[in-house]
């Protein structure tokens, strides 16, 4: 009954820009991530003006930004905001932040590799669409402007940002040509052609499709995702989560090692391509990757859980016996751990310890035909038959079917000289199909 934990774990979009605390809510965001709906909604009412939905852009929380960020990362842009800044009261002041990082975004700004008179030009363009998206969205101009007085006065020349006259110029235009009547060559400007769907978009529509059951087509969502932005491990990673899904293992260990090639220390993909592996019963191979997966994360149960099946496919008994100790420990109230354990012993011929591990499992899940079925082995291999006998009675009431289980009943019924009840089980699993059993039958029964 062996049963192989299947890690499947979808992973939802989050994203390092400025140093690598902002880096590490980059890669966090890619395992996962709650999002602040106040951050959802008031980037919705921003991002209305250009005709944008939040899809288009990943939204995270990032305890290390002073209060957000617009960032780059793997193709895709990102908004990052601190959840304490976006938790204050200062709702104008909140949006006008939010729209300056927005701006970035509409106008296209790479966000690095700028020189010092560049990125003050890129902040004004921002402030120039901050300003046409607060008027936009009801600010009056002096709300638009309440952020600007803890900005910089004086000479700018050696600063990434421009002084405090300049932005507040940029902002007040955009905020007056917010108020106007724009001809469409000028909304150009503000409300860029939005019609070709952005790698996250792509990704997240995925997503979606994915959570739903349609993996074939989360498949070419996230293949698109990819032709947009191949750098975003992320979308490797699910599109073989899904590929694993419908069996094409082969697909889903390409997509995983490409994964890992784009972040050396994903654990969740060094466990799903272990689980690939397994299925195409490369268990050398699964080994390989589920070890990787504990060294990255010592704590991992499952892979550990998965390893020991893999080590008893190989009739590394002892070895899956360590792995499935180790589940336990991390994780004692899962049944299966020690089921298989269990069978593990009683392929060594440890029949007490078989039984212990046996009747462990059947206080967690009292209604499985096959742990009553293995203890009644193990109790007939130390000559219990007594014990035996009630194991696969208890096993035949949850599976009146099981001609497995009247044989063997048999068998015991047959050690204790009932001859005749022997014969009843055996006539019973003969009619079931079991062939032995109806050779016994054939040779033993009137």
């Amino acid at each position: 009954m062996k049963k192989l934990i299947i890690l499947l774990l979808f992973i939802p979009l989050v994203s390092f820009g400025q140093n690598d605390g902002v880096e590490f809510c980059y890669k966090l965001g890619n395992r996962s991530f709650n999002t602040n709906t106040d951050a959802i909604n008031s980037l919705e009412k921003i991002l209305a003006v250009a005709n944008l939905k939040s899809n288009r852009f990943v939204i995270l929380p990032c305890d290390n930004v002073s209060n957000a960020l617009a960032g780059v990362y793997q193709g895709f842009r990102y908004i990052l905001y601190k959840p304490s800044w976006m938790n204050q009261n200062d709702n104008w002041g909140k949006m006008a932040v939010l729209a300056h990082e927005v701006g970035h975004h509409i106008n296209g700004h790479t966000l690095s590799g700028y020189s010092l008179s560049e990125s003050r030009q890129v902040e004004l363009e921002a402030d120039d669409w901050a300003g046409y998206a607060m008027a936009k969205i009801g600010a009056s101009l002096a709300q638009t402007l309440e952020l600007t007085k803890r900005f910089q006065t004086g000479d700018d020349t050696n600063s990434t940002h421009p002084n405090r006259a300049k932005r507040i110029a940029a902002l007040t235009s955009g905020w007056n040509t917010g108020n106007e009547t724009i001809s469409s060559k000028r909304k150009e400007k503000y409300v860029p052609d939005n019609s070709n769907m952005s790698a996250s978009e792509y990704w997240n529509r995925a997503y979606e499709k994915a959570e739903t059951g349609d993996h074939y087509g989360a498949i070419k969502d996230y293949t698109k995702s990819i032709e947009l932005a191949p750098n975003n491990d992320s979308a490797y990673y699910n599109r073989g989560v899904s590929k694993q899904d419908l069996e094409d293992y082969y697909g889903a260990i390409k997509d995983y090692t490409k994964s890992i090639e784009l972040e050396p220390n994903y654990t969740n993909a060094y466990a799903n391509r272990g689980v690939s592996k397994h299925k195409l019963e490369d268990h050398y191979g699964a080994i390989a990757d589920y070890t990787k997966a504990i060294e990255l994360d010592p704590n991992d149960a499952d892979a550990y859980y998965n390893r020991g099946i893999s080590k008893q496919d190989l009739e590394d008994y002892y070895g899956a016996i360590k792995d499935y100790t180790k589940f336990i420990e991390l994780d004692p109230n899962d049944a299966d751990a020690y089921y298989n354990r269990g069978i593990s012993k009683q392929d060594l011929e440890d029949y007490y310890g078989a039984i212990k591990d046996y009747t462990k499992f059947i206080e967690l899940d009292p209604n499985d035909a096959d742990a009553y079925y293995n203890r009644g082995v193990s109790k007939k291999n130390l000559e219990d038959y007594y014990g035996a006998i009630a194991d696969y009675t208890k096993a035949i009431e949850l599976d009146p079917d099981d001609a497995n289980a009247y044989s063997s009943r048999g068998i015991s019924k047959e050690d204790l000289g009932d001859l005749n009840g022997a014969c009843s089980d055996w006539k019973k699993a003969a009619s079931l199909g079991h062939t032995n059993s109806a050779e016994w039958v054939a040779n033993q029964c009137n």
